[in-house]
């Protein structure tokens, strides 16, 4: 994990093209014109209104297309489903009635 965060910190340019960094950039600056005027917590899930959400998934989306990020993500799933296994056999064992 610690090689394909170097790989997009060192090669940033090269996750996107040129018109998808464009791209991107302008999403980027419109969501960021948009959050300025908007009150309370800025995290996602405080965020109520429909069409700023629909604004950050499609940003979301643009990122989640990079093979790092993909890449990133298997392995994020793998580690997921491997805590789970872990949690799962130790409830199956009683571990947690001691």
């Amino acid at each position: 994990m610690d090689e394909i965060l170097s790989e997009i910190t060192r090669n940033a340019e090269r996750q996107f093209s040129d018109k998808e960094m464009d791209t991107l950039c302008n999403k980027l600056l419109q969501l960021g014109n948009v959050l300025k005027d908007c009150p309370g917590k800025l995290q996602y899930g405080w965020i109520k209104d429909l069409q700023l959400r629909l604004q950050i998934n499609d940003i979301m989306a643009d990122i989640g297309r990079t093979p790092a990020i993909q890449e990133l993500y298997r392995l994020y799933c793998e580690d997921h489903k491997e805590r789970t296994k872990i949690i799962l056999s130790l409830y199956a064992s009683g571990y947690f009635n001691q």
